[in-house]
């Protein structure tokens, strides 16, 4: 993180694949990993590998001048492309963040919203295809009632997960 701070870099992403399989929480290895990350300057902590929608919070890190700096961590962002017909591991979420970096090098989230997704897998021709769409919007055409309800619950985990957290629904 302080080499690519040195080489120029305003604004500091790190992406992890974390976490145990199905789990709804962070493990406690993960947090502790991803406050050390905070600390060390990242502004931005995105993680998947869960396979589930978790929540996203911000951690607090204090800077040299003893103020403190907040770092978003979105803990995971749950599938984007699954083979599970499973609603809690066929949904996802896409952030939509607007970030502010000052003059002094202060990253901020302005705005934080997401976008539910969820894994629509269908059978067309003897092959099977994944497309992924947003959990919250009109259904697809073609989507089958079973997979209709399958979304609609998809929507409903991930807001589930996401209640509390800083980020909101991004609406149509």
């Amino acid at each position: 993180i302080s080499n690519v701070k040195a080489g120029g870099a305003d604004i500091v992403v790190v992406c992890l694949h974390w976490g145990e399989t199905g789990t709804k929480a962070p493990a406690k290895k993960q947090r502790t990993l991803a406050q050390t990350i905070a600390e060390n300057g990242a502004d931005l902590i995105i993680g998947t590998g869960s396979r589930v929608v978790q929540n996203i919070e911000y951690l607090t890190v204090k800077k040299d001048d003893g103020t403190d700096r907040s770092v978003l961590c979105a803990w995971s962002l749950g599938s984007l492309i699954c083979e599970n017909s499973n609603a809690s591991r066929s949904a996802g979420v896409l952030l939509k963040l607007e970030l502010n970096c000052d003059a002094e090098g202060n990253v901020t989230v302005r705005t934080a919203h997401y976008i539910p997704t969820y894994v629509w897998q269908y059978k067309q021709d003897g092959l099977l295809y994944f497309k992924t769409v947003a959990a919250d919007r009109n259904h697809p055409d073609g989507l089958t009632s079973n997979e209709t309800k399958n979304m609609e619950k998809a929507a409903k985990i991930i807001e589930t997960a996401l209640n509390g957290s800083p980020v909101t629904c991004l609406e149509q």
